[in-house]
């Protein structure tokens, strides 16, 4: 069908309005929606974001309400537990602890269980108490106790199925980083060392040799030069000292200790003279070290050999850098030192006497109380300690180090730690890096 044609110019003119006007009244109803629109969007997007609030509101008050309810529940069962199993503890005793537990529970540092808390707030008490602790404000004994908590729950946590125990000792409320900052990374230079493998020619000394027997747990004749160090044990034959206590809060000074400690038992094994020297003499005088800041035992060695130490008794420990003024007491020497690496500490040094070995310590240590040790290690050499045994423990099958430490007689074994030794891993914790020996010639 062909659409007719309008001719008529008037007609032309009519319809032309006609569709002008429709065009107009649809640009009208088209401007007219778009403020509808934003108006519906925005009511929507209103509507939803007081949907969130209030939702967020009321997660926040049935947050608010359970933590309300939790803390009143926390104090009812900590209140009854204090009445009924404490009811002769001290009200200003009782009153502090319940106010500190439920400070801390509110802030959530504690489990909901107010007997485990509380047990744990005993042992903070006796620590306090053991350990002389004094805090300058009520923060900083919080701090600690949170700290504590942590430590505390380690060791009684602690799997019976591992070949050494945990215990609590002076070092549990130490933070992370008091620890690093306690330990701080010493990168010892082994190149320049002036290693010696001359060291068993100054091995026929009667009364090394009758030493020797007695470490060796042996009744029969030994050539030293034939011997290996596994199961020697320096400690059968008295020719190791009592062990110290460095004071490691206030001074960084066990590079200072085990070189003293290896030139003591050098003294009773070689002289059976027992000698107690001066760690306080090296930190003071002992420039090439950093006093109470760690030092080198190499160094320290040196020192020994060049200007002797005085006795301790003369020039007592303090725990910090003084002046060194010391000449005219009298000293003891050693002739030299032998310095060796891997199984030569072993199978030499240690044959000769104890020595002094430098390991890469982690936090982890500072929980040993017995057995054998096969916990983590340390990333590099940050401790100083004192090779003085090898030997085997029945109990578990491992063959461990024996080494003395500088933290007093109350922490491991009597101060003692016993490093496992695993098959294929002599150097654990980098305890064969390097070893130093100081040397008595025969007199």
């Amino acid at each position: 069908m062909v659409s007719s044609v309008v001719s008529n110019p008037n007609e032309r003119l009519v319809n032309n309005r006609v569709e002008n006007d429709l065009e107009s009244s649809d640009d009208t109803l088209s401007t007219q929606a778009k403020p509808v629109s934003r108006l519906l969007t925005r009511k929507l997007l209103l509507g939803v974001v007081v949907l969130f609030f209030l939702a967020g509101v009321s997660v926040v008050s049935y947050f608010l309400f359970s933590k309300y309810k939790m803390l009143n529940k926390f104090k009812r069962e900590l209140d009854d537990h204090l009445t009924k199993d404490f009811p002769n503890l001290e009200r200003s005793k009782r009153d502090t602890c319940f106010d500190e537990l439920t400070r801390l529970f509110g802030d959530g540092f504690l489990s909901d269980d107010p007997k485990l808390e509380y047990e744990v707030y005993r042992e903070f008490e006796e620590f306090n108490s053991k350990y002389n602790r004094r805090h300058a404000t009520q923060q900083e004994r919080l701090n600690r106790l949170v700290t504590f908590r942590s430590n505390y729950l380690e060791v009684k946590e602690q799997k019976g199925d591992e070949p050494y125990v945990k215990g609590i000792n002076r070092f549990s409320d130490l933070t992370e980083r008091e620890f690093y900052k306690m330990f701080p990374v010493n990168e010892f230079s082994y190149s320049d060392l002036p290693y010696k493998d001359h060291i068993l020619d100054n091995v026929s000394n009667p009364t090394y040799l009758k030493n020797l027997k007695k470490a060796l747990n042996t009744v029969e004749d030994v050539d030293p030069r034939n011997l290996t160090g596994e199961n020697l044990d320096w400690r059968r034959a008295d020719g190791v000292t009592k062990v110290k206590d460095q004071v490691m809060d206030e001074c960084y000074s066990c590079w200072a200790f085990s070189t003293v400690a290896s030139v003591e038992s050098l003294y009773r094994i070689y002289r059976d003279e027992t000698v107690d020297l001066s760690e306080q003499e090296l930190v003071d005088c002992d420039k090439l070290s950093g006093g109470c800041f760690t030092g080198s035992p190499f160094t320290a060695m040196e020192y020994v050999c060049s200007k002797g130490l005085s006795s301790s008794r003369d020039v007592p420990y303090r725990a910090k850098v003084g002046k060194c003024s010391y000449g005219k007491y009298k000293k003891k020497f050693v002739n030299t030192y032998f310095v060796a690496s891997g199984l030569d500490i072993l199978n030499k040094s240690l044959v000769v006497s104890p020595t002094v070995v430098p390991i890469n310590l982690s936090r982890e240590f500072l929980t040993y109380q017995s057995g054998v040790y096969n916990g983590s290690c340390g990333h590099y050499p940050n401790h100083v300690v004192v090779l003085v045994g090898e030997g085997f423990d029945e109990k578990t099958g491992l063959r461990y180090w024996v080494l003395k430490n500088s933290w007093g007689p109350d922490w491991g074994e009597n101060g003692f730690l016993r490093l496992a030794r695993p098959k294929g891993m002599d150097n654990k914790c980098g305890v064969l890096s390097v070893g130093l020996t100081p040397v008595l010639y025969s007199s």
